[in-house]
């Protein structure tokens, strides 16, 4: 019995979405299992990721009520979605006993080759690794004393960035 090539077609696509899928999520959970105990939360989402993972999921919900499926394409694409959803709510901005999780990336210790002061609240991070060049979050007055004196200890403050004086 000869298979559509289109079949085929649409097999080998979904595979490759999919290695893609659980690829991006392994790593992602191997950097979370290695930054080890949160020692400062700086912020998650913000009100603007919270509404467009709200709606890009009613989006998603809606397509899936107009065309049931049992296809793998379909299945994969509520894969997807979900995963997407997840990512956008569970980011979070952390110092971390090994490092800074930014979103959803651990730069470790040694990855940061200095920080700044931007404004009252904007930490802004610069890593070795030039395409993430600058990192930049907002980090609440109530516990910038302490971002700063983790920061200290394990990254050098850049003096000529910096526009708030260093406490």
């Amino acid at each position: 019995m000869d298979t559509p090539a289109w079949t085929i077609v649409d097999w080998l696509g979904n595979t490759v979405v999919l290695a893609a899928i659980v690829l991006i999520w392994g790593q992602r959970v191997r950097d979370w299992l290695r930054a080890g105990a949160i020692l400062i939360h700086c912020g998650g989402p913000t009100p603007k990721e919270w509404l467009i993972a709200i709606a890009f999921g009613l989006f998603s919900i809606d397509v899936w009520r107009r065309r049931p499926s049992d296809s793998l394409g379909d299945a994969l694409s509520a894969t997807f979605t979900v995963s997407l959803i997840t990512w956008i709510l569970l980011r979070r901005n952390q110092v971390r006993e090994n490092g800074v999780w930014f979103g959803d990336v651990l730069f470790p210790w040694s990855a940061l080759r200095s920080y700044s002061w931007e404004g009252e609240q904007k930490l802004v991070l610069d890593p070795f690794q030039t395409p993430w060049r600058p990192i930049e979050f907002p980090v609440p007055d109530n516990i910038r004393g302490d971002v700063d004196r983790v920061l200290r200890q394990h990254v050098k403050m850049s003096m000529e960035v910096s526009r708030v004086p260093h406490d």
